[in-house]
């Protein structure tokens, strides 16, 4: 395999190509390739390259809107985290009603809660 000189940045590329292109463009009839063939390569060349173009545009458009996203992420979460303990008083009472001061119904809460009423404690069906 020839070990060829490739560019490694989008400048040098398009310095390398373009340096190839114009040999290639001067000498193709000494490479053997036909009017047929050097037209199908122009136009596969032509093609690639307008989808190319829109594709690295809209490549750059997402990156900037990712690049934003995340900013704004970023802040939303931070806001977030500071306003959910103070309306919902802690992770452990976190039911629907919590906002009103009515605890999540998990059975072991102190023996002020709705949930600490003998009644309601041993539901479903008992041992006769």
């Amino acid at each position: 395999m020839a070990n060829w000189n490739y560019p490694k940045s989008d400048k040098a590329f398009d310095s390398w190509f373009n340096s190839f292109n114009s040999t290639f463009n001067k000498y193709w009839k000494s490479y053997g390739w036909t009017a047929t063939q050097k037209k199908s390569w122009n136009n596969t060349w032509k093609n690639w390259h307008s989808w190319y173009s829109k594709w690295w545009k809209a490549h750059q458009a997402e990156q900037q809107a990712m690049k934003k996203m995340h900013y704004y992420r970023q802040i939303a979460e931070k806001r977030f985290n500071e306003w959910w303990p103070k309306f919902y008083r802690n992770s452990h009472n976190a039911g629907q009603f919590s906002k009103f001061g009515v605890p999540k119904w998990n059975g072991s809460t102190s023996s002020r809660s709705r949930s600490s009423s003998r009644s309601r404690n041993h539901s479903g069906r008992r041992a006769a």
